[in-house]
C-alpha cells in the first residue's frame, strides 16, 4: 500500500514496454519524511514484486521534494531535497535491473551549484538536466533559483556544468516544475511556482543547439496557486487540476506543435496577403466592368440600373481611394517581410504589380466616365431629390404622429403597449429600409446632405422607440413587483426589504435617458415608484407596536375611509388609502403613538422606581434619632426624572397622560424641595444642638435663643421620626403641611444662627485669633469652653506651632479644671516646660489670652537662661541640645552680633587680624556642629543642629564679606544691613535691628522646624521688608512661582518671633472674609501673607 504523501517525485522505468514501472521517491505532509521506494505498474497493473530488498546499506537520508530522473531506462537518479529543514545537494543512483537493489552515492565534480529542493530534473540519453528549485541558506532565508545545470555520469563520477540560458525566450526562476523528455534531443519545462505564485508557461530546450524556445504562455490565474500536475503524453501536454475541493477532476491537453503552426506569424501573413490581393482584384474587375457601361450613354439613359452601377463604381473609387493606396503599400511591406523569412513571393509580387497598374488605370478612367454620365446624372438627380423630399415629408408626418401614440402615455399600461411597440418597430424598420436606399442614391449622385433631415428624423424615432421600450420594460418589472408586494398579509410585510428595493427602482428610473423624461410614460413610472417609496416608510411606521385603537381611528378620520384590521388585512388594503397623499398626517399619527408609548413606559418606570426609594437613615450621635437623606443614586435619579417629567410636560402629545404627568411633576418637585430644606435644617440643627442643648455657657449667654432652639429641636425630632417610620421618600415628602412646617423651622433656625453669629463675633473680639478659626471649629471650642482638655484639640488652629499644652490632669473631675504645665510643639518634636503652672479658669477666650501671655513670658525666661548657659559649662555644639531650637538660634545670633562687634572694636584698637581670627573661630564652630551630625542623633536633635549650621553658614559668609571689603567700623553698611539680634539691658529684652529699623523680639513659639538658607537675595528682601514695616507699610514680593516669595516672608517672621498667617487668595474671598482677616491680624498683632493676592 502506498502511503499518503505530498511534494514527492516520480520516475518512470521502461515506459514504452509492457512491464513499465513507476517509482515514487520521498514525501512530506501527512507522514514523516520518507525515502521509501514504491513500485507500481503503469496502466493500472498490479505492483511488481521485487526479488530483493528495495534498498542497500547506502540508503540515502529521508527527504522531501527531491528531484528524480531516469538514465538509460534503467538507472534511477535522485538529487537534492530537504531533510530536517536542511537543503541537500547529493546525487544517489539506483540500478533497477541489478540483481541486488543498492543505492550508490555519487561523487560530483565540475561547476559549483547550490543545494536545493523542488528542482526540475530530466534525463536525456546519458545526461541529466536540472533547472531551478528552492535554496535555504543558514539564516533560513529561501531563494527560488534560475540556474540550469547539466550532469554527465562517467564511471561513478558526476561532472556538473552550469549552462547559460539562451534562446528567443528563457525560463524564469521556479520550483516544483515538470521537466520531461520530448523526443530524443529535447525536453519540455512546464509550470512550477515562484514566490507563492503559479507559473503558467512551457518552454522546449534543444539539447543540440542548447537554446530555449517558448511554446506556450498564459495567465497564472488559470492555474492553482501550487501549480498544476502535468506530464507529456504522445507529444501533448496533459494537466490535471481541481475545480473545487480535493478532487482532481479537470483534465486539459495542449499540443504545442499544432499551436505553433496555427499561430505562425509567417503563415498568417502569407495567407493574408493572398486574400488581400484576391479582394482587390475582384473590386478592380467589377469597377472596370461598371466603367465599361459608360461607353454606351444611350443605354445608361434608358436603364436606371446600368446608371446606378456606373454611379456606384464612381462613388466607391472616390470613397476607397486612400484606403486602397494604403492597402497596396501594406501588401508590398508584407511581401518584403515574407522574403526575409525565405518565403517565395514571386507569384504575389506579379499580382501586386498588376493590381497597381490596374488601379492606376481605373483612376485615369474616372474623369472620362464622370464627364460621360454628367448629363444623365443631372437629369436623374432631380428625380431622386424629389423622392428624398417626399420621404422627408413622410418622415416628418410619421414622427409627429409617432410621439402622440398611446405608448408615450403611462395609463396605457405595459400589457397594451407591447403590441403597439411591435407595430411601431415594424413601421420604423420600413422607413429605415427606404431611407437606406435613398442614402445610397444621394451619395452616388453627390448630394448626401439632402437626406440628412430625414436621417435625423428616422434616427430620432428609432431612439425614442428604444427608450420608450426600455421604459415599458422597467415599468413591467416594477409593477409586477409592486403587485406581488400588495398581496402580502399585514403580519408578513417586510418594509425594510421593500424600501431597499424601491430605492433601487428609483435609482434605476433616474438612470433612464434624459430624452425620455418629458414623456408621460416616464413621468407615470417615476410617480408610481415615488408614491410607493413614500408609502413604504408610512407602512413601516404604522406597523409600530405603539399603535393603539385610538391611533387607527385617527387614521380613518384623516383618510376618510373605514377599515378593519383582521387576518385578511393586506398591504393592498392599506395602500388603497392612498397614504402618499396623507404623508404628513400619517407621520403625525405615528409620531403621536410613539411619543405616547414612551410616556406610558416612562410613567410606569416612575411608579416602579419611586415605590422602592426610601430615606437613607443615619444614627445621630448617641441618640435614638436618625437623620435622613437621599442616597446619591436616588438623588441622581430624582434630577433625571424631573427632567424627564418636564420633557413630557413640554410634549404636545401629553393630553392622554396629562393627569399622571402633572401628578408626578408635583410629587418630584416636593421631594426635591423637602430633601433640600430638610438637609439644610438637619445640618444647622446638628451643630447648633451641641451649643444650645449641651453647652451651659451658651445657655447662659443666649437664654432666649436657647429656649427657641429647644422648641425647634422637639419639632425637628418629630419630623425625623415620622420620615423614618414612613421610609418611602415620596409618601413622607408629600404629607400635607410638611413643607410649610419645615420652612417655619428653618426660619426659627436662622434666628438662632443670627444670635449665635453675634455671640461668636463677641468671642472673636475677645480673642482675635478666633478670626482665623473656621466657624465649625469655633463652635466646638465655645461649646467645650468649660472643658480645656477638649479645647486642646484646637490649639494648633490658634497657634502656629503649639499642638497642645501639657496638663496636670487629663481627666479632671466635674467642676475642676486642669492646669497647663508646658508646651508641646506641632512643628517638629519639642516640649517647653513652664516654670510655673497656668490656671485655665474663666471663659475660653480669657484663658486663651492667658496662654498667649504665658507663652511669651516663658520663652523670654528660657531665652535669658539659655544666654547664661551659652558655652558654660557645655561646649556650644552640645549646649544647643538643652534648649528649644527657636531660642537656641536667638541666643546664637545675640552672641554672634556681640562677637562681631567685639572684633570691630579690636580692629579700631589696632588689631588688624581680629576679624580674621574670629572668622577662623566660626569655621571651628561650624566644624564642631558638622561633626555632631555624624553621631547617632534623634530626629529633633538633628534638626536643631541643621538649623544652627544653616544660620552659622550665613554668619560665616557675612564675616568673610566684611574681611574681603576691608571694613573696620561697626557703622559700615555691610554690617548694618544684616538682621542683628541684641539683648538690650535697658529694657531687659531681646531686640532685632537692621539699618535704622528696630523690632522687639515677638516670642511667638514657632517649634522645631527647618530654616531657610539665607542668600544675598534673601538679605535684600529682609532689608526691603523690614524698612517697609518700620515705616508701617506692607510689601508685595513678585516673581515666578516656586522662587521662595512666601517662604522668605515666613522665615523673616521667624527671625522676628512673629506669628504669620498665610492665606491662599481666591476670587471667592469677599469683603466680609477680608474684613474678618484684617480684624484678626490687627487685633492679634500677627503678620498676614496673602499668597497669589492678584487673584482677588
Amino acid at each position: 500500500m502506498v502511503s499518503r504523501r505530498a511534494r514527492h517525485s516520480v520516475g518512470v522505468i521502461k515506459a514504452d514496454t509492457c512491464d513499465g514501472r513507476m517509482v515514487l521517491m520521498g514525501h512530506g505532509g501527512h507522514a514523516p519524511h520518507g525515502n521509501d521506494e514504491e513500485e507500481e505498474e503503469e496502466e493500472e497493473e498490479e505492483p511488481e514484486a521485487a526479488d530483493d530488498e528495495p534498498a542497500g546499506p547506502g540508503q540515502p537520508k529521508a527527504r522531501t521534494a527531491p528531484a528524480v530522473a531516469v538514465i538509460g531506462h534503467k538507472k534511477l537518479v535522485v538529487f537534492g531535497g530537504e531533510s530536517e529543514s536542511v537543503s541537500l545537494e547529493d546525487f544517489v543512483t539506483l540500478d533497477m535491473e541489478a540483481g541486488v537493489l543498492e543505492w550508490v552515492q555519487l561523487e560530483v565534480t565540475g561547476d559549483y551549484f547550490k543545494p536545493r529542493r523542488g528542482a526540475a530534473m530530466c534525463g536525456v540519453k546519458d545526461a541529466v538536466y536540472v533547472f531551478g528549485g528552492i535554496n535555504k541558506d543558514a539564516n533560513e532565508v529561501e531563494t527560488t533559483l534560475q540556474d540550469f545545470i547539466v550532469l554527465k555520469l562517467n564511471e561513478g563520477v558526476m561532472t556538473a556544468e552550469c549552462l547559460p540560458l539562451k534562446g528567443t525566450s528563457i525560463p524564469s526562476a521556479r520550483a516544483f516544475a515538470m521537466m520531461q523528455a520530448n523526443g530524443s534531443n529535447s525536453f519540455m519545462l512546464y509550470g512550477g511556482v515562484c514566490a507563492g505564485v503559479a507559473v503558467n508557461d512551457a518552454l522546449v530546450f534543444d539539447c543540440n543547439k542548447q537554446t530555449w524556445t517558448q511554446v506556450y504562455r498564459a495567465d497564472p490565474a488559470f492555474c492553482p496557486p501550487t501549480g498544476a500536475l502535468a506530464t507529456l503524453h504522445a507529444g501533448s501536454l496533459v494537466t490535471v487540476t481541481s475545480s473545487s475541493g480535493n478532487r482532481f477532476d479537470v483534465v486539459a491537453t495542449l499540443d504545442p506543435a499544432s499551436l505553433s503552426e496555427k499561430f505562425s506569424f509567417v503563415g498568417i501573413m502569407k495567407n493574408g496577403v493572398t486574400k488581400q490581393l484576391d479582394d482587390l482584384e475582384s473590386f478592380f474587375n467589377q469597377t472596370e466592368g461598371a466603367f465599361g457601361m459608360a461607353e454606351n450613354p444611350d443605354k445608361l439613359q434608358d436603364s436606371f440600373d446600368f446608371l446606378l452601377k456606373v454611379m456606384g463604381a464612381l462613388y466607391n473609387v472616390k470613397a476607397k481611394k486612400s484606403s486602397i493606396d494604403l492597402e497596396l503599400d501594406c501588401i508590398f511591406e508584407s511581401l518584403s517581410v515574407l522574403q526575409k523569412h525565405k518565403v517565395s513571393t514571386v507569384a504575389n509580387d506579379g499580382r501586386l504589380e498588376a493590381a497597381k497598374a490596374q488601379w492606376e488605370e481605373i483612376k485615369k478612367m474616372v474623369p472620362d466616365v464622370k464627364q460621360t454620365v454628367a448629363p444623365i446624372q443631372e437629369l436623374r438627380g432631380e428625380e431622386i431629390k424629389s423622392k428624398i423630399k417626399a420621404f422627408q415629408t413622410k418622415t416628418y408626418d410619421f414622427g409627429k404622429e409617432f410621439h402622440k401614440r398611446p405608448i408615450f402615455t403611462y395609463e396605457t399600461g405595459y400589457t397594451t403597449s407591447y403590441p403597439m411597440l411591435d407595430a411601431s418597430n415594424l413601421e420604423v424598420a420600413g422607413l429605415e429600409v427606404e431611407m437606406k436606399e435613398l442614402i445610397n442614391l444621394a451619395n452616388m449622385f453627390e448630394f448626401p446632405d439632402a437626406i440628412n433631415r430625414s436621417v435625423e428624423a428616422v434616427a430620432e424615432c428609432r431612439a425614442d422607440l428604444g427608450m420608450v421600450k426600455n421604459t415599458w420594460d422597467y415599468s413591467a418589472l416594477v409593477e409586477q413587483q409592486f403587485a406581488k408586494w400588495r398581496e402580502t398579509l399585514w403580519n408578513d410585510i417586510d418594509t425594510s426589504m421593500m424600501e431597499d428595493l424601491s430605492k433601487g427602482f428609483q435609482k434605476d428610473v433616474k438612470g433612464l435617458p434624459k430624452q425620455i423624461r418629458d414623456t408621460g410614460t416616464y413621468r407615470g413610472l417615476d410617480d408610481s415608484v415615488k408614491n410607493f417609496l413614500t408609502s413604504v416608510p408610512l407602512v413601516a411606521d404604522l406597523r409600530s407596536p405603539d399603535m393603539r385603537e385610538r391611533h387607527w381611528k385617527s387614521l380613518m378620520i384623516v383618510t376618510g375611509q373605514e377599515f378593519v384590521i383582521d387576518d385578511k388585512f393586506s398591504l393592498e388594503s392599506l395602500l388603497a388609502l392612498q397614504l402618499h397623499k396623507f404623508e404628513d398626517e400619517v407621520g403625525e399619527i405615528v409620531d403621536c403613538a410613539q411619543k405616547e408609548a414612551k410616556m406610558e413606559i416612562s410613567l410606569e418606570k416612575l411608579d416602579v422606581t419611586w415605590a422602592k426609594v426610601e430615606w437613607v437613615q443615619v444614627k445621630h450621635k448617641d441618640t435614638d434619632i436618625n437623620t435622613v437623606k437621599l442616597g446619591e443614586e436616588d438623588f441622581e435619579a430624582l434630577e433625571d426624572n424631573q427632567v424627564l417629567v418636564q420633557g413630557m410636560m413640554a410634549n404636545r402629545y401629553m393630553k392622554t397622560f396629562e393627569e399622571p404627568i402633572l401628578g408626578w411633576n408635583k410629587k418630584l418637585m416636593m421631594v426635591a424641595d423637602v430633601n433640600q430644606i430638610l438637609s439644610e435644617i438637619q445640618r444647622t440643627w446638628a451643630y447648633l444642638e451641641s451649643l444650645f442643648i449641651h453647652s451651659d455657657e451658651v445657655k447662659k449667654e443666649l437664654p432666649e435663643a436657647a429656649t427657641r432652639f429647644k422648641n425647634i429641636d422637639t419639632e425637628v425630632k418629630l419630623i425625623l421620626k415620622g420620615a423614618c417610620a414612613t421610609k418611602n421618600v415620596v409618601a413622607s415628602s408629600t404629607l400635607d403641611g410638611l413643607f410649610k412646617n419645615l420652612e417655619a423651622q428653618q426660619g426659627e433656625l436662622e434666628i438662632c444662627e443670627k444670635a449665635l453669629a453675634d455671640y461668636m463675633e463677641s468671642k472673636r473680639r475677645a480673642f482675635p485669633r478666633f478670626y482665623f478659626v473656621s466657624t465649625a471649629d469655633l463652635l466646638d471650642i465655645l461649646s467645650n469652653g468649660n472643658n480645656p482638655v477638649k479645647v486642646m484639640g484646637h490649639m494648633n488652629k490658634c497657634f502656629q506651632a503649639i499642638e497642645k499644652l501639657t496638663l496636670d490632669n487629663n481627666n479632671p473631675t466635674p467642676g475642676h479644671r486642669p492646669k497647663g504645665t508646658g508646651i508641646i510643639s506641632c512643628v517638629g518634636k519639642e516640649t517647653i516646660p513652664f516654670k510655673s503652672e497656668l490656671s485655665l479658669t474663666g471663659k475660653v477666650e480669657e484663658y486663651m489670652n492667658l496662654i498667649i501671655d504665658k507663652m511669651r513670658s516663658e520663652l523670654k525666661l528660657h531665652c535669658f537662661d539659655a544666654m547664661k548657659a551659652y558655652g558654660n559649662p557645655k561646649q556650644r555644639h552640645e549646649w544647643c541640645y538643652d534648649w528649644s531650637s527657636q531660642l537656641g538660634l536667638v541666643v546664637n545670633q545675640i552672641f554672634w552680633c556681640e562677637e562681631v562687634e567685639t572684633a570691630f572694636d579690636k580692629l579700631s584698637s589696632g588689631d588688624a587680624n581680629a576679624m580674621k581670627k574670629y572668622s577662623e573661630q566660626q569655621v571651628v564652630q561650624i566644624n564642631d556642629l558638622i561633626a555632631s551630625t555624624r553621631k547617632n542623633l534623634e530626629k529633633h536633635q538633628r534638626q536643631k543642629i541643621m538649623n544652627m549650621i544653616t544660620i552659622d553658614a550665613h554668619s560665616r559668609d557675612m564675616v568673610i564679606g566684611i574681611i574681603d571689603n576691608k571694613e573696620n567700623r561697626k557703622g559700615c553698611f555691610k554690617w548694618m544691613s544684616q538682621l542683628r539680634t541684641y539683648w538690650d539691658t535697658d529694657i531687659d529684652d531681646s531686640v532685632i535691628r537692621i539699618c535704622d529699623a528696630s523690632f522687639p523680639y515677638g516670642y511667638e513659639y514657632l517649634g522645631n522646624g527647618g530654616r531657610l538658607v539665607i542668600t544675598p537675595l534673601t538679605d535684600r528682601v529682609y532689608i526691603t521688608a523690614t524698612q517697609a514695616c518700620w515705616l508701617s507699610m506692607g510689601t508685595a514680593p513678585a516673581g515666578p512661582a516656586g522662587t521662595g516669595k512666601t517662604e522668605t516672608s515666613k522665615d523673616l517672621s521667624t527671625q522676628l518671633g512673629k506669628s504669620m498667617y498665610v492665606f491662599n487668595c481666591a476670587p471667592e474671598m469677599d469683603y466680609r472674609t477680608m474684613g474678618d482677616i484684617f480684624k484678626g491680624l490687627a487685633a492679634s498683632g500677627s503678620w498676614g501673607c496673602f499668597d497669589e493676592f492678584n487673584r482677588l
